[in-house]
């Protein structure tokens, strides 16, 4: 009995000593309570610094940043708790242009983005391809997202490599659609800035070559098309590449005519004004339309026409729609139509009222202009037509 008794006072004694110090010593977290308190349910970083927790006192993660007594979470800590998986898909995102980099939403600027891995030892091929995301994300900047993916080439692994090269050719890809849509979203600088850089890093590089190739033809040099050409570096397999480039500025240069340069365009507000030879006869100065699916003239155009009793059969009527709505327009059948050497035999033509300035005569729609490649050059106020 005696034995029992010493026992549980020898138990209670314990307990009490036990309850004691956790009572009055501070709780020290350890590596694990600290990443619990560092970040959220959620898995992301709080802004706000730990506290040791007495047992009197519970806070909650708001209450945090507002005590006085702060443990900041190092910066170690924080890279092993907020590494939940944005990080590692953001280095898996494959994507570089604007539409293809949802994730970049998670942070506010560049700045923001850079202060972000600075938490983490990203290295420098991760870090210039996620730069060169952000570059596209939110500047649209060509030329410096390039930039960061040949300095991530640098340094990166075979695996590594053909991820970059993948987005090196659809950002050329990109910068080409630009360039030579009929109302180009960049400019002539800007084009040969970018495409001149990657022939410079990688002179075989097709995608680029073409590219310029094709502007050099449209635009008249054609001895620089010739060259770029010519500097392909030699391989078997590039030999009936580089043949047919060379196949293609002969017969731009023979197709071209006087007008290989650039024909001449008025500008009037936003819109330009090229001028069009109508059954070889008459001159009209047409506004070109992208937006118009057929050529359309004034009626005061067309009482000009019956005067000087020219080829201008009247076939019927058709639909269209104009700023003031929909109405009904005549359709005529011409000879011909020029803008230089570049001709559309027996156009079908509409006519309808025009508001407007007088000395503007219709539309050339893209009856005329899809049947050849085409760039409108905004600066220089030149509109390039090739067969």
């Amino acid at each position: 009995m005696f034995k029992y008794l010493l026992i549980l006072i020898l138990g209670i004694s314990i307990g009490w000593l036990v309850q004691s110090s956790f009572k009055h010593a501070p709780l020290t977290p350890s590596a694990d309570d600290l990443a619990e308190i560092c970040a959220d349910s959620s898995g992301h970083e709080i802004t706000g610094q730990i506290l040791p927790q007495s047992n009197n006192e519970s806070y909650s993660s708001t209450e945090k940043s507002a005590k006085d007594d702060k443990l900041e979470c190092p910066d170690a800590l924080i890279a092993s708790t907020t590494d939940d998986g944005l990080l590692v898909k953001l280095i898996r995102t494959r994507g570089i242009l604007p539409n293809e980099l949802s994730i970049m939403k998670h942070w506010s600027s560049i700045e923001d983005l850079e202060s972000y891995l600075d938490l983490f030892e990203v290295n420098q091929t991760h870090r210039f391809r996620i730069l060169a995301k952000a570059q596209m994300y939110y500047k649209e900047d060509f030329l410096a997202a390039l930039q960061e993916l040949y300095a991530a080439r640098l340094a990166a692994d075979e695996d590594s490599l053909r991820v970059i090269n993948n987005e090196i050719t659809a950002l050329v890809g990109y910068v080409d659609a630009l360039y030579f849509k009929s109302s180009p979203k960049i400019s002539n600088d800007l084009f040969y800035s970018f495409m001149l850089l990657v022939n410079e890093k990688q002179p075989a590089f097709l995608p680029a070559i073409e590219s310029l190739v094709r502007n050099y033809s449209l635009t008249g040099e054609y001895s620089m098309a010739h060259d770029l050409i010519d500097s392909i570096p030699l391989d078997y397999e590039l030999d009936s590449i580089r043949e047919q480039l060379h196949q293609n500025v002969d017969h731009a240069e023979k197709n071209n005519g006087d007008y290989s340069a650039g024909i001449p365009l008025k500008k009037l507000g936003n819109q330009f004004i090229v001028n069009a030879m109508l059954n070889d006869k008459i001159s009209l100065n047409l506004i070109l339309d992208t937006g118009a699916s057929r050529t359309l003239i004034s009626r005061k155009s067309l009482l000009v026409i019956r005067k000087l009793n020219l080829d201008f059969e009247h076939i019927g009527h058709r639909t269209i729609s104009t700023a003031n709505g929909r109405t009904s327009a005549r359709i005529f059948q011409a000879k011909i139509i020029n803008i230089g050497d570049y001709a559309l035999l027996k156009p079908l033509i509409l006519v309808s009222n025009l508001d407007g300035n007088e000395k503007v005569h219709g539309l050339l729609g893209m009856d005329f202009l899809g049947k050849f490649q085409f760039r409108i050059d905004h600066e220089k106020h030149l509109l390039y037509l090739s067969r």
